[in-house]
């Protein structure tokens, strides 16, 4: 069903009348020079300064400069949205809406039709898209309609009305990072009046002539008559059907329009091609409720001859013919022949220029209406050397225009504080006033800020892998594992690139549950750097300090790494001494700003205290709660901390309830709770704390431990310090060193990048966030992103029997239209 959509919603007048505000802003500063004599005199007799009238004066006049700015908001957030799909979120449904549309004598509405998205590969079709800006569709629009206003407003006789028509597939699209925007939202933020409406005829439903059923898909498409229903606009005393190839000139408009306005005969004015076809760029039309109704009929009853074309006239030919071209020339044509009055025919080189054959002889400032594709888009910074002296003054005239036309739009119809495209580009910067830095659309600085990296990477990532085993000697060995994460696609020719070398099964994302003991023996003194009163019991420098300062810098660590945060990682906390209790899982990162700890998480362990005796079994129980309602597949990761000896009872494994004794047989029988971690795959990872810690095998802390040193065998380890707790802690679990590592893109080594850039951390040999140039992101074009890490147990890579090599790439797919 056809669907009509109110821009301004309840205030569906606001944003044209403010449009048409700006355009008397000329006449309204002539005014304020006049004033201006009147004012200084007015300014010595005034006896306060704060009562000047030069004050209001200024005050008045700012608000006159600005008139413009006032009518157009800059889409979405100036600092921190580079992404379409947020400035334009495809999250509305559109059920069609009752309106008032703007109307009166003088008001002319102009219509521009989308018939599909410019990425939509079952509906390419040559003709269809052939003038759709693509990612340029705000510039386009922008300009379009501001190059109109701007010929109207030198007399200010007639007003202006923006329409779109959408085509129900064309209203959501993909982005330069194919993510799904809101095409409708583009339109609707610079004022346009949008309407979706399907096809009034589908060749490939209705009952049209045999050879349009059948080749209509390789022509002009099976929607593109949507733009007849620019016809039914009856709010307005003409309409001009207009699109993206369309640039209005210098030259006033107003004697086309009086001209075809004041003749009562006239239905149709349009421009004639050679072929004797009509032009698209700009055809005026009287509004007739029977105007769709009539071509509708015209199309599906008229027969269609390849070889004598429109009901045998000659019609036939020329590129989308079996389309609303098509069908427009034969309706236009039929009435010119009952009626030679009712079409107007507009001399072809003042109105949809082009610069071919005598109209290159046409002044340019006779032109009212050119083409653009006679030249080139100018979105895509096509190079005029190539052309004809003749046709490059031509060209030259017409891109001015359209450059100054957006310079102009910047300059005057956002509101202040919109980051304006830089304008440094030297590519033909006499014609393209610095928005060109190279020919071709990558050139190209759009108006709608093209960000760079990291902020105009992807959000959609993809990490592919390998893994292989690292021979230490002796029969030991390491699986290790090289991830790379990429985005999927990209709109610029840079990406950003991030992985890690890491131990198998021990990546993230991951699940970490800190379990720490808070007994009465935490509040001793512990030795090494100092680390002060970290919960503010008035006790500095105790067990639990240490373990409170070494849990904060894992979560700083975490913090300030690229590729860890609170997408990839939850917290799990858990205390123990005489009970144990859970309390809750944490993002590790401040939501509200990534870069510091998150302050309930930090809150929470800066407020434990030491009391009671040694529980380990029912920590062990609290741990497996939290591994419960973690995220799923996950590395589940569990750091237990400990200064003492277990000495309470557990109550899973049949133990016997004693008085708390250290060691006793009760409290080091964990049997169940081990077996429910390991059917977790949970790394448990065990730590004494201070010299009474007991580390020694087949005891407590050791049989909770199953992360044993790959090279000795060895599983809990014993710290005295501080500083190496927190080294331990953070302990890279990757055995040997990266002695090689290369990174190619579309198969050039960067030199930039080697093994020295990896950083050593607890996930193992992390690189990146690293930002890579040189891919090409133009629409369909595949870019690889490979890395290669040689890691070499002894460090010395004169040895190979002790080292290997893992490579992995990704495919990152250019999105840029």
């Amino acid at each position: 069903l056809p669907l009509s959509h109110n821009v301004n919603g309840s205030s569906s007048l606001s944003t044209p009348s403010l449009l048409r505000l700006g355009r008397h802003r000329r006449n309204l500063l002539k005014l304020v020079g006049s004033m201006m004599g009147l004012v200084y005199l007015l300014d010595f007799a005034s006896t306060s300064p704060s009562d000047s009238p030069i004050r209001y004066l200024f005050s008045f006049t700012n608000v006159v400069r600005n008139l413009c700015a006032t009518t157009i908001s800059y889409p979405g957030d100036t600092q921190n949205d580079p992404f379409w799909e947020k400035s334009f979120p495809a999250d509305k449904q559109y059920l069609g809406e009752p309106r008032v549309l703007p109307s009166g004598p003088n008001n002319i509405g102009f219509v521009v039709t989308l018939d599909s998205c410019p990425d939509d590969r079952f509906y390419k079709r040559d003709l269809a898209t052939k003038y759709d800006p693509g990612h340029a569709l705000y510039d386009a629009a922008a300009v379009l309609m501001h190059s109109i206003d701007e010929n109207l407003a030198q007399t200010g006789k007639y007003t202006y009305t923006m329409h779109a028509i959408v085509h129900p597939d064309a209203v959501v699209c993909k982005d330069p990072n194919a993510k799904k925007y809101d095409r409708v939202k583009v339109l609707e933020s610079l004022g346009y009046y949008v309407n979706i409406q399907a096809s009034p005829v589908d060749p490939t439903v209705d009952p049209v002539d045999h050879y349009i059923a059948a080749n209509i898909d390789t022509d002009a498409g099976d929607r593109d008559l949507t733009v007849m229903y620019a016809g039914d606009y009856d709010n307005h005393p003409a309409v001009a059907i207009v699109n993206f190839d369309t640039v209005v000139m210098n030259s006033p408009l107003d004697p086309i329009l009086d001209g075809f306005l004041a003749d009562e005969n006239a239905k149709i004015g349009t421009s004639f091609q050679p072929d004797n076809s009509i032009d698209m760029v700009f055809v005026l039309l009287k509004p007739d409720p029977e105007f769709v109704g009539t071509i509708k009929e015209t199309y599906i009853n008229t027969p269609y001859d390849s070889n004598t074309g429109w009901g045998g006239t000659g019609i036939v030919g020329f590129p989308g013919v079996l389309g609303s071209k098509g069908v427009l020339t034969y309706h236009t044509t039929n009435l010119r022949n009952l009626d030679p009055q009712s079409v107007m025919t507009f001399d072809t080189c003042i109105i949809a220029y082009s610069h071919e054959g005598e109209c290159l002889n046409t002044p340019s400032e006779d032109i009212k209406v050119a083409k653009l594709s006679t030249c080139g888009s100018p979105w895509h910074c096509p190079d005029l050397s190539t052309l004809t002296e003749e046709e490059r003054a031509k060209c030259t005239d017409i891109f001015k225009q359209w450059y100054a036309m957006r310079e102009h739009f910047e300059d005057n119809c956002w509101i202040l504080g919109a980051p304006l495209a830089p304008r440094l580009g030297t590519f033909q910067s006499d014609v393209t006033l610095g928005f060109c830095g190279q020919p071709g659309i990558l050139g190209y600085s759009h108006m709608v800020v093209d960000k760079p990296a990291p902020e105009s990477c992807d959000t959609e990532t993809l990490t592919s892998y390998t893994t292989n085993v690292l021979p230490l000697g002796y029969g030991a060995y390491q699986n290790q594992k090289l991830t790379l994460t990429t985005g999927v696609h990209t709109g610029t020719p840079q990406a950003c690139v991030s992985g890690a070398v890491s131990k198998s099964d021990y990546t993230p994302p991951y699940n970490i549950c800190l379990v720490i003991d808070v007994s009465g023996s935490t509040q001793e003194r512990f030795r090494g750097t100092s680390v002060g009163d970290m919960n503010g019991d008035y006790r500095y420098n105790t067990v639990l300090d240490a373990e409170i300062a070494s849990i904060l810098k894992i979560l700083q660590t975490i913090t300030d790494s690229d590729s860890l945060g609170n997408d990839n990682i939850s917290i799990g906390l858990v205390t123990f001494s005489t009970h144990a209790r859970y309390l809750g899982m944490y993002s590790p990162s401040d939501p509200n700003d990534p870069s510091k700890i998150n302050p309930t998480l930090e809150n929470k362990l800066k407020t434990l205290r030491s009391s009671g005796f040694t529980h380990f079994d029912d920590a062990l129980d609290k741990a497996i709660e939290y591994f419960q309602e973690a995220p799923p597949d996950r590395s589940n990761l569990m750091f237990f901390l400990s200064d003492g000896i277990p000495n309470v009872s557990g109550d899973g494994d049949d133990e016997e309830r004693v008085y708390p004794t250290n060691n006793h047989i009760s409290a080091l029988t964990y049997d169940s709770e081990l077996k429910v971690l390991d059917e977790m795959k949970v790394h448990r990872l065990s730590v004494g704390v201070g010299y009474g810690s007991d580390v020694r095998p087949d005891f407590g802390l050791d049989m909770i431990d199953n992360t044993p040193d790959e090279f000795t065998g060895k599983k809990a380890m014993q710290v005295t310090s501080a500083d190496e707790l927190s080294e331990v802690l953070l302990s890279n679990p990757v055995v040997g060193s990266i002695t090689d590592f290369k990174l190619e893109v579309n198969g050039v080594i960067d030199p930039k990048y080697g093994p020295n850039l990896l950083q050593s951390s607890f996930v193992g040999f992390e690189y990146g966030q690293f930002i890579v140039e040189n891919l090409n992101p133009l629409n369909g074009q595949v870019n690889t992103v490979k890395v290669s890490v040689t890691v070499d147990f002894d460090g010395d890579s004169t040895t190979t029997d002790d080292q290997h090599t893992m490579t992995t790439e990704n495919v990152i797919l250019g999105a840029l239209i």
